[in-house]
């Protein structure tokens, strides 16, 4: 079954954390930051779809608007 893995990045761009298995677009929507556009989204999962030997990295700034923003990243496989 071809699924999405949605794997967190370290500010360096190393893996960290467990890697995710999603089967949909809504669950890797879910796994991102509020801040994420879920269109924005979308539309890379459509591009990971497309190009499977190429993962899509997703990146995000985090924080509230006043306090210090804190960088966010992940990296999108689609595995058929």
């Amino acid at each position: 079954m071809s699924h999405f893995e949605f794997q967190p990045l370290a500010p360096d761009g190393r893996p960290t954390g467990l890697c995710v298995s999603c089967t949909t677009v809504a669950g890797v929507i879910l796994q991102c930051p509020s801040v994420c556009d879920p269109r924005d989204i979308e539309h890379l999962c459509e591009i990971a779809r497309a190009k499977p030997d190429h993962p899509v990295d997703l990146t995000a700034q985090t924080g509230l608007e006043n306090a210090q923003r804190l960088p966010w990243s992940a990296r999108l496989h689609y595995r058929q």
